[in-house]
């Protein structure tokens, strides 16, 4: 009950993001996962554009990156696993 919960989010449209971070039935983080690819996923910017999501991550494999990204008003971050898990709720 306490704490966040983990889940993933697929459209209709066969889109799907790898995981939603949710507390209190409200999603409050997007995380899509790579291998090394430091571009952001496009499926990640189109659900990141919906309501009620204020932040996305795109977590890579590879280590030494973090970028935080701006597009559409909205900020995105692309990051190394490695500097990314320590900071998890």
């Amino acid at each position: 009950m306490g704490g966040p919960h983990l889940n993933y989010i697929r459209g209709r449209e066969k889109r799907e993001v790898d995981f939603v971070l949710s507390e209190k039935g409200r999603p409050f983080c997007l995380v899509e996962c790579k291998t090394a690819e430091d571009t952001l996923s496009p499926n990640l910017v189109y659900f990141h554009k919906k309501p009620s999501l204020p932040v996305a991550t795109q977590v890579l494999h590879k280590t030494g990156v973090c970028k935080r990204l701006g597009a559409e008003g909205m900020t995105q971050w692309i990051i190394s696993a490695d500097q990314w898990l320590p900071i998890l709720p």
